[in-house]
């Protein structure tokens, strides 16, 4: 299965997207020939849109098209990880709990991913014990509800190294070569102890200096996907393969176009 992350719509719309543009992205992947798409809160005042209304609106395009809905990304929670202050604080657990209930209610998805945002202040051991007790806490959360969570660890985050996973056996991760790139690892050789953790994907390609999201085998070979795409098989991945670009607007199509053509031709 091969889907798109909420880099689609936010590219076509802007990080202002509203809920009806997400609904309108379902319609238009088919005839890109995507089976899947990642639904997303980008910035806090978005949540609002969630009522019972557009969540039935969501459930029924998604029906409609024929798209899986792979996963929410909770994009507008970064923050909640980036101080020793917000790290220690409530923040973001009572947003948790008001998106497990209603992506159970609507059946939409039971995967939901956290972006890690940069970490501003010295990392303590304090520091350490807060940032897992905190994405332990949302883990239950979700886990109370029948679903999985995943980070996505952005450069300079306090999950960059990936380590995060050792201290988190249920913790998965979503798998994004150019924050991992631009962390300083090789996304196309982890251990297998790390591919066995990916629960989702943001595939995308960069120069591994500056954190972009372009289309995979842009900057590196046929060799290096074909690896890290083996390597997801071997792990037992099952999931879907999400192609993430940023771009311009007018060069959406095209570029998920090629995108998926890619990805595609591995099979």
């Amino acid at each position: 299965m091969i889907g798109i992350s909420p880099a689609y719509y936010l590219s076509l719309f802007s990080k202002k997207f509203t809920f009806s543009d997400m609904v309108s992205s379902l319609y238009q992947l088919e005839e890109l020939e995507y089976n899947a798409m990642q639904i997303e809160v980008f910035y806090p005042e978005q949540l609002e849109e969630w009522t019972d209304t557009n969540c039935e609106k969501l459930k029924i395009a998604s029906v409609e098209s024929g798209i899986k809905l792979s996963q929410f990304v909770a994009h507008f929670l970064l923050d909640t990880f980036v101080s020793p202050e917000t790290l220690s604080s409530e923040a973001g657990l009572a947003e948790i709990e008001r998106i497990s209930l209603f992506l159970k209610r609507f059946k939409l998805t039971d995967l939901v991913t956290i972006p890690l945002g940069v970490f501003r202040g010295v990392h303590t051991e304090s520091v350490q014990s807060d940032f897992v007790q905190k994405l332990s806490r949302m883990k239950d959360i979700l886990k109370k509800q029948g679903q999985r969570m995943a980070v996505e660890p952005m450069p300079g985050s306090l999950g960059s190294d990936l380590k995060i996973l050792k201290s988190l056996p249920e913790l998965g991760l979503n798998l994004d070569p150019g924050h991992i790139l631009c962390s300083g690892l090789d996304p196309f050789n982890l251990d297998e102890s790390v591919m066995n953790r990916v629960f989702a994907t943001h595939l995308c390609d960069n120069n591994g200096r500056e954190n972009t999201s372009d289309i995979p085998g842009t900057f590196h070979s046929r060799e290096d996907w074909g690896m890290l795409l083996e390597n997801l098989k071997n792990a037992g991945f099952q999931g879907s393969l999400d192609v993430e670009i940023i771009c311009p607007a007018e060069e959406v199509v095209s570029r998920y176009r090629t995108g998926r053509i890619f990805l595609k031709s591995f099979e």
